[in-house]
């Protein structure tokens, strides 16, 4: 057996991704209007087959990548097994560290590193001359803010359909795959996942006392409230 990665986005929950049933909104799609904050969700799963047991040190990549009509915000949280990862600085040496996105950034490939997640993993105790327990597999957890911006495609009702014209946002993992190898000279790699996010546009026309053509009110305008 092999990690696995996905990737899922939020929407509102009562109008969250008619495929989902998590009662916080997160799906594979979501709609959202132009500058509006959202977020995305990570999840690697790392199956007990793994035997994190033959490893010094288990290092995880999450490779981001945003569609041009996506701004990065920050990220809100890192957790191994629901035990928070805090980032990496001085005091802090196994925290995780992003590379290749800052705030404000739109449209790009990313990744987020934790060198070693064994550390916040509870181990199986091991006695001399005793064959250590099997390791229980866990989850890697990232959160993150963004928000679509002016390059966003809008969609049309066909569009959306076949997912034609969406912003469409992608993750794959990279992780150890040869406790033999030292360092990171050897990383497995995932499949692919992707999710999408919709956004539309209204088309308004005002008439004078009938609809047609020929009673259409010049100069009209509006203004959308949300």
């Amino acid at each position: 057996d092999k990690p696995s990665v996905h990737k899922k986005v939020q929407d509102e929950v009562e109008d969250k991704d008619t495929e989902s049933s998590d009662i916080d909104g997160w799906g594979e799609t979501a709609d959202h209007r132009i500058g509006e904050s959202f977020q995305f969700k990570l999840t690697a799963t790392v199956p007990e087959s793994v035997e994190l047991d033959h490893y010094d040190t288990y290092k995880v990549v999450f490779v981001d990548s945003m569609s041009a009509g996506v701004t990065f915000e920050e990220i809100v949280s890192v957790k191994v097994n629901g035990v928070v990862v805090n980032e990496k600085s001085e005091s802090n040496s196994n925290g995780y560290y992003v590379e290749g996105v800052a705030a404000g950034d739109a449209g790009k490939s990313w990744t987020l590193t934790i060198d070693d997640i064994k550390p916040y993993i509870e181990g199986p105790v091991v006695a001399d001359g005793v064959e250590p327990a099997a390791s229980l597999s866990f989850t890697v957890e990232v959160v993150y803010k963004a928000h679509l911006n002016e390059n966003a495609l809008v969609a049309t009702s066909e569009e959306v359909v076949n997912h034609n014209n969406s912003n469409h946002n992608t993750v794959k993992l990279k992780y150890s795959n040869n406790p033999n190898a030292d360092g990171s000279g050897s990383l497995g790699e995932t499949a692919i996942d992707t999710v999408w996010v919709f956004t539309y546009k209204i088309n308004a026309t005002k008439y004078h006392t009938a609809i047609n053509d020929k009673n259409k009110l010049a100069g009209a305008g509006f203004t959308l409230y949300t």
